[in-house]
């Protein structure tokens, strides 16, 4: 009889630990989907960003066009400032502090382009230091996610 006893708690005590490590597990995969999820949305609204930005750059500062532009552009700044949360709720400190520098290009970008009229080559060369930025974020997050290094290169040629 105490063998059964024993045989039956040891079968409830494997059943507990091992509901416990697949609650662990699934909260690990959770964690890891959820950053996975708020670094591209970031790169995607990051890529949404710039047609607003090039627009508003090719605009006269004070002008009806530029104002018109701005409102486009700060539309999509809502949507990257949301990012920029999120990935300080869900990304680790390397992903986070890269973050920093990219959103401050980002920003300068942003105030360059609603105080100068550029041409495209001008804003092109303005927007070299964001894409730099994108680069070292998408480096960032693959080597929080453990992926071997790839050099990725966003910025486009004159």
């Amino acid at each position: 009889m105490e063998t059964a006893v024993l045989a039956a708690l040891a079968g409830l005590l494997g059943i507990a630990l091992g509901r416990i490590w697949d609650l662990r597990s699934e909260t690990v995969r959770w964690r890891r989907d959820q950053r996975v999820r708020v670094y591209e949305d970031l790169a995607a609204t990051y890529y949404a960003t710039r047609e607003p930005l090039l627009g508003l750059a090719m605009a006269e500062p004070g002008t009806p066009a530029a104002d018109a532009a701005a409102v486009r552009a700060l539309a999509v700044a809502a949507d990257w400032n949301r990012g920029v949360v999120a990935t300080w709720f869900h990304g680790s400190s390397l992903v986070t502090a890269t973050l920093r520098q990219f959103d401050a290009q980002l920003s300068c970008l942003f105030d360059k382009a609603r105080t100068s009229r550029l041409t495209w080559e001008e804003f092109a060369d303005e927007h070299r230091e964001t894409e730099g930025g994108l680069e070292a974020f998408i480096e960032a997050v693959r080597q929080e996610l453990k992926y071997p290094p790839l050099k990725v290169s966003v910025k486009v040629p004159r």
